[in-house]
């Protein structure tokens, strides 16, 4: 694609970009640090560490929330609790609009994550001098979770994200392909960074759980719409097998999609829900699963998948660009079904399931591919490029990042030699 502008492209004026010495950031988008809720604040948390350990100054704006404890620090990151609307499907937007008032002044880059937190960026356009960037991490207005009102405003954002910022990035190829095709807006593929993981031997988690190391299957995630957890009960009913299932997520007794979540695993008693689960606890129920499984339909780039990769667990995953991208074809421990095919799904959770041995040796592989690929310490340093202006702000930063495609394991190592190259 080279630099030729699109057909139909809005570039944005072009800011002042940052100059040497260490930049003053504001991340904006998330709940807080450290990261117990979602893949978007396990990003803030990852690259703003990273961003901090190369000299920089990152100030990650919080929600308050009653009774939690408020460090001020954290990770070298410098925390700012502001107020958030208490009623669903407001506070993010109640909370970035203050975070973007709040950071309008003292920082050379205000970065925005998510579609909803972006819906401020035209204000930190019009009255900061900071290089303003969005990450968008999928596709949030196209959500099943959402009212109209929260769409519309989502759809909004969508659009905001590809005309306003000095810089849009997304953390995979897929949404690239979609912000080209959809807004002919160029993008920066920044692919989110992961932290090196650290197994943990069966211990105290797995007594309490009643299970034994490579003794269950496991989910970690949501309990939303779009990651079609209904398909995995499914297709669990349907599977030969006694080890327990374990769904690891936030329960809402509230909500009632999860309500019903609820009743459907009760007629089976091999479906447990647990609840969620960090630190520690979630890296035993990592290191030890037989078999990770998502039956997703949206996706940007989920973390869950990418950290059972790097744990080595195998993996079943539904066929959607994400998927394929993070487990870079087909092997014995990576397998794809069709999207919604609960017998399918059964099938081959149960051939991975009989031949453990292949399975984990096939992807012990990939877990070296995936923790070089998505390490902060490179993601740190192509966002910084980006935060100074050093990159394209409306280009492909063709040489300059790791695509999805480097991802599959023949071709790791040569991208990450030509990502040095063009750094140094």
């Amino acid at each position: 694609m080279g630099q030729a502008r699109l057909r139909g492209q809005e570039t944005p004026a072009e800011p002042e970009p940052p100059g040497p010495g260490p930049l003053r950031i504001a991340m904006i988008g998330a709940r807080g640090v450290p990261a117990n809720y979602s893949g978007v604040e396990q990003a803030v948390e990852s690259l703003g560490a990273a961003l901090v350990q190369r000299g920089h100054q990152v100030t990650v704006f919080c929600r308050r929330e009653p009774g939690q404890a408020r460090p001020l620090e954290y990770r070298g990151m410098r925390l700012r609790y502001l107020a958030a609307a208490r009623w669903p499907g407001v506070a993010t937007f109640v909370h970035a609009a203050l975070s973007t008032v709040c950071a309008l002044r003292g920082y050379d880059v205000i970065h925005y994550n998510a579609l909803g937190p972006n819906l401020f960026s035209p204000l930190a356009r019009l009255l900061s001098r900071a290089h303003v960037v969005t990450t968008v991490h999928g596709r949030d207005d196209q959500r099943a979770k959402w009212g109209r009102v929260a769409k519309r405003l989502l759809k909004a954002g969508a659009y905001i994200s590809a005309r306003v910022p000095h810089t849009t990035i997304v953390v995979s190829e897929d949404l690239q392909r979609g912000y080209a095709s959809e807004f002919g807006r160029r993008t920066a593929l920044l692919l989110n960074s992961l932290d090196p993981v650290t197994p943990e031997p069966g211990g105290r988690q797995l007594r309490e759980l009643g299970v034994s190391p490579g003794g269950y299957v496991i989910y970690i995630g949501r309990l939303v719409a779009e990651k079609s957890i209904d398909t995995l009960l499914t297709a669990y009913r349907a599977l030969p097998t006694s080890l327990p299932f374990l769904i690891v997520a936030e329960l809402d007794p509230g909500d009632e999609y999860i309500c019903g979540l609820l009743k459907r695993a009760e007629d089976d008693p091999r479906v447990r829900l647990i609840g969620a689960r960090y630190g520690h606890s979630l890296a035993e129920l990592f290191t030890n699963a037989a078999l990770y499984v998502t039956a997703s339909t949206l996706e940007g780039m989920p973390f869950a998948l990418s950290e059972a990769l790097q744990y080595g667990v195998p993996v079943v995953a539904s066929d959607i660009g994400p998927h394929r991208d993070l487990l870079g074809g087909e092997g014995p421990g990576r397998r794809l079904v069709p999207v919604g095919d609960a017998l399918a799904m059964a099938r081959v959770m149960d051939e991975v399931l009989n031949d453990q041995e292949t399975a984990g040796r096939d992807v012990s592989a990939r877990a070296t591919v995936i923790s070089h690929v998505f390490s902060p310490a490179r993601a740190a340093e192509l966002a910084e490029r980006i935060y100074r202006g050093a990159l394209p702000s409306n280009g492909h930063l063709t040489g300059a990042t790791v695509t999805a495609g480097s991802l599959e394991s023949g071709r790791a190592a040569r991208s990450a030699s030509r990502l040095q190259e063009s750094v140094s």
